[in-house]
């Protein structure tokens, strides 16, 4: 299939060409079809090097057949872990998506039983108000419903924070339930506090983690979009998201600005917050941390 003296006519060289592809395209031994393709050198003998039916065998000890190592899931490095609250790695179904800052979404994390039940307690007991926007951003514009619930209705949500990141109830901001009807949204902001607010005894300092469960799916709107860092997270039945507006320290993170992208069927969502410290939640009247502890606990006993 070559000639002598290095020049080689086009018409002449497409035979070789066409059998060199097809020899890639069969996983053919690549040092013989990386010959057929360069052709034989200037002055060398026209001639094949190798078998073209190399074996897998060979192949594997040509280092053709080679496999790649699986790369290591996504986790925050050490620095990384130590400036955030971050998740337990042996929590079922965590998974990073973003390292720095950390964003985290556990599949499962409410049953669709637990989803439904949700919502209900929310409409049936929850305290119903317009959702407030606290976000730095003046261009922020909110158009949702909010619930707030009592601790003592959601013993599993909470135990569930718990165990996932390793703080205490005694952090958690009221929980919450959120609607969005068609068109509503939650426009760019970030979900840290002005100083103003972190001023009273019993405010907790900064918010250092966001909590979101989604409670149905959306196959198409809705979602969950963090600008600075090139993700979206489409809303999924039970799925829980987990990022830290905050380092542990406080410090803002600006990284960490999001939407809720405009929604094309009705969208629900559970979520909370977590504190630097002690806070004191007020809303709806009656909740109160004492009386969740109790089946907190005997549901820890069940498993997450």
């Amino acid at each position: 299939v070559g000639f002598r003296g290095g020049e080689y006519p086009a018409a002449a060289m497409r035979p070789a060409i066409a059998f060199a592809v097809a020899a890639l395209a069969l996983n053919f031994d690549p040092p013989t079809s990386r010959a057929l393709l360069r052709g034989p050198a200037p002055g060398a003998p026209g001639r094949i090097v190798g078998p073209l039916w190399a074996s897998s065998k060979s192949a594997k000890r040509s280092g053709g057949g080679r496999r790649k190592r699986a790369a290591e899931p996504l986790w925050p490095g050490e620095e990384t872990l130590s400036r955030f609250l971050c998740v337990s790695r042996s929590y079922p179904g965590v998974r990073c998506i973003h390292a720095d800052p950390p964003v985290f979404e556990v599949d499962d994390f409410f049953t669709p039983e637990e989803c439904a039940a949700y919502v209900d307690k929310a409409q049936e007991r929850g305290a119903c108000m317009g959702s407030p926007t606290l976000s730095a951003f003046t261009q922020t514009e909110r158009t949702s419903t909010t619930w707030f619930l009592k601790y003592q209705d959601v013993p599993e949500f909470l135990r569930r924070i718990e165990l996932l990141t390793g703080t205490g109830l005694s952090q958690f901001e009221e929980p919450q339930c959120v609607r969005y009807e068609l068109s509503q949204k939650f426009t760019q902001h970030l979900d840290t506090l002005p100083k103003s607010m972190m001023t009273a005894e019993g405010s907790g300092g900064q918010r250092i983690a966001t909590v979101i469960v989604y409670l149905n799916s959306c196959d198409l709107g809705g979602a969950t979009m963090f600008h600075e860092l090139g993700i979206k997270v489409q809303p999924k039945l039970g799925k829980a998201l987990i990022f830290f507006p905050a380092e542990v320290d406080g410090t803002p993170d600006e990284r960490t600005l999001h939407s809720g992208q405009p929604a094309f069927d009705t969208k629900w969502i559970a979520q909370t917050w977590i504190h630097e410290g002690h806070y004191v939640g007020a809303i709806p009247e009656g909740t109160s941390k004492d009386e969740a502890r109790g089946p907190m606990d005997a549901f820890a006993a069940e498993g997450p």
